[in-house]
């Protein structure tokens, strides 16, 4: 018998003092509450133990004994323990639904008012005690929990908790999930967020499963930065994004104490709480944007890449990752050099022919891109949060500056035309988003009907920063059409030739056929231009505007909204050149109907002083 009560301590339960030949013997773990169990096998030659209020259990053989008839009494004394436990769950739970009906309402109390927070319509008084109902999944209230004026907490006697919480609040854009009522609070009169209530450190991923099975939105977990830091290491396990106070040993409530109401909200969601901002503020605090691609991908946005079948439209993504990957202009448009990953739905060898084949483009290597070796739902939020703990332990120099999802459809589990189901993934990707300030980009398959829209809900186009189609032309040649941008000019249609190339290397050579396997890319072919659309007067403005700038050659150096190296020129430095071309008589006229013309169609960009080619 003493090692059984040695096992039982050697798993971290306090054991009982004495344990019954026949049946299940209930003893307490901490304080008065006999959540522990154990149940001797018929022979004596082994026993189960366990915990209900933490869900633990186990088995113990004695001497290593083990047969086929202690394994049949192990799962009927496993059997009975769960049939005893919710029996007593059950009559905890009759009894604190009858005892909390009959409690008069907290309308204040010392402990509310130590933690400088509000009562709760929900919230009673037993005998001097704060009292918190603990609802369970059915939303019926499963255990009960005391707060003494000095803080100290206990749960009804036998009441269950796994899995129970309380809820402060509607949800809308987010829910909180904090760990005690006092937190919660202090979190919900900063952000105005509906916040559940999960006790304590060790329930929060049922509650989290729990609240993540019913709501469909962003979930987050305002963790106890505890000394012990059990708080985060439990949050953490959670699969959503966990957020806590920066000074160890302290809650949210703790920090609303020392730094104030605000610097919990500005924590938590920033300046979202802000209804308004001055024109002052907005402008002082707007930055430049980080394009990866200038003027295609801009960090931290999602971009949408779609296209028919055979449309090449992972063809682009590939090329865009490779120039990323070497920081080389992609076709007149200038590159950041980052990392890149790309979350893959096909085989790697698909994948190694089309690096070879912009190997042989560029005539260069490829370097800094990471290829996942099988795909990913990006549907579940546990499944992205492993994503990102395993780019976090690839040692990167800098995080991915661009992650690439080739394509939508293989990376989700789900329902394309389903607002819930896009819903969860561009949540998913804002995840990602926020957490690397990277470009996302999904690559996806046009509409069945419709080739200029992309397959599914409308939610995904709605969710998008900007949107690139890709289009047949001909049987050789494809284009690259940008159908929405939100902060930046669409700019000019650009089309491809598709080029095909041996392959270099062993490893893409045939020995069937006795030749160098075939490989392809997309040649830039131009352009359309748009200046052809133009009144003849406008046209003539803008061929003016080009020769002006490469005459003068003068940089923006930081002066206009563009880059430090665009070429500008003056109202001035610009009129004689469109003169040139000009041959209506009155051609002061003709030249300022032709700048608005330009200015109105989005050719053109200015500052009030300058003038550049968008």
């Amino acid at each position: 018998m003493n090692d059984l009560l040695n096992a039982i301590r050697a798993s971290g339960i306090n054991p009982p003092t004495h344990i019954n030949q026949h049946g299940i013997t209930r003893f307490a773990t901490t304080g008065k509450e006999k959540s522990g169990w154990v149940s001797l096998f018929i022979d004596g030659k082994g026993a189960c133990y366990g915990d209900w209020k933490s869900g633990e259990q186990h088995v113990w053989f004695a001497d290593g004994f083990r047969s086929s008839e202690n394994d049949y009494e192990r799962e009927q004394a496993i059997e009975k323990a769960k049939e005893e436990r919710d029996f007593a769950y059950s009559n905890a739970a009759f009894n604190a639904q009858e005892l909390y009906a009959k409690l008069p309402h907290a309308l204040d109390h010392d402990y509310l008012t130590r933690k400088n927070v509000k009562s709760h319509a929900a919230l009673r008084i037993y005998d001097g005690k704060l009292v918190i109902p603990v609802y369970g999944v059915g939303g019926e209230i499963q255990s009960l929990q005391y707060i003494a004026t000095d803080g100290t907490k206990r749960f009804y006697t036998g009441g269950k908790m796994q899995g129970g919480y309380f809820t402060i609040g509607e949800p809308s854009d987010m829910v909180i999930i904090a760990e005690g009522f006092a937190t919660a609070m202090t979190i919900h009169e900063a952000t105005a967020q509906c916040v559940v209530v999960a006790f304590n450190a060790g329930n929060l991923k049922p509650v989290c499963d729990m609240v993540r099975s019913q709501y469909k939105g962003r979930v987050i977990i305002c963790a106890d930065n505890d000394a012990s830091g059990v708080g985060i290491e439990k949050a953490n396990k959670c699969g959503v994004e966990v957020i806590h106070s920066p000074i160890v040993g302290e809650d949210f409530n703790d920090m609303a104490k020392r730094a104030g109401i605000l610097a919990v909200a500005d924590l938590i969601i920033g300046k979202k709480q802000n209804l308004f901002v001055s024109v002052h503020d907005l402008m002082a605090n707007t930055t430049r944007a980080d394009w990866v691609i200038k003027n295609l991908l801009e960090r931290g946005s999602n971009t949408l890449l779609f296209g028919e079948s055979g449309a090449c439209k992972s063809l682009i993504a590939m090329d865009w990752a490779f120039c990323i990957g070497r920081g080389i202009p992609w076709h007149g448009h200038k590159t950041k050099k980052g990392t890149v990953v790309v979350i893959a739905g096909e085989g790697h060898r698909g994948l190694a022919m089309r690096m070879q084949a912009l190997k042989q483009k560029y005539n260069m290597n490829p370097d800094n891109i990471y290829f996942s070796t099988k795909s990913v739902n990006l549907l579940d939020t546990d499944a992205v949060m492993r994503v990102a703990s395993i780019l976090d332990g690839l040692g990167l120099d800098e995080p991915p500056c661009a992650i690439f999802i080739d394509t939508m459809h293989r990376n989700m589990h789900g329902d394309e035309n389903s607002s819930e189901d896009m819903a969860i993934f561009l949540s998913n990707m804002e995840l990602l988003a926020k957490k690397y300030n990277a470009a996302i980009v999904p690559v996806h398959h046009s509409g069945h009907g419709d080739k200029g829209r992309a397959r599914g809900s409308s939610a995904i186009k709605a969710g998008m920063d900007a949107e690139f189609c890709m289009t047949k032309k001909s049987k050789m040649e494809v284009t690259l059409s940008c159908t929405k941008s939100k902060d930046f000019s669409a700019g000019s249609n650009m089309d491809f030739r598709i080029k095909v190339v041996d392959l270099d290397g062993d490893c893409f050579y045939d020995d069937d056929e006795g030749k160098q396997i075939e490989g392809v890319y997309l040649e830039y072919i131009g352009s359309q231009e748009i200046v052809k659309e133009l009144k003849k007067g406008t046209t003539q403005c803008f061929e003016g505007l080009k020769n002006a700038i490469n005459a003068t050659k003068k940089l923006g150096g930081g002066r206009t909204l563009v880059g430090e190296n665009e070429m500008v020129v003056s109202l001035e430095e610009w009129r004689p050149f469109a003169y040139e071309y000009i041959t209506d008589k009155n051609n002061r006229r003709s030249f300022a109907d032709g700048v608005k013309d330009l200015l109105n169609q989005q050719l053109i960009g200015n500052d009030g002083v300058y003038y550049w080619l968008k």
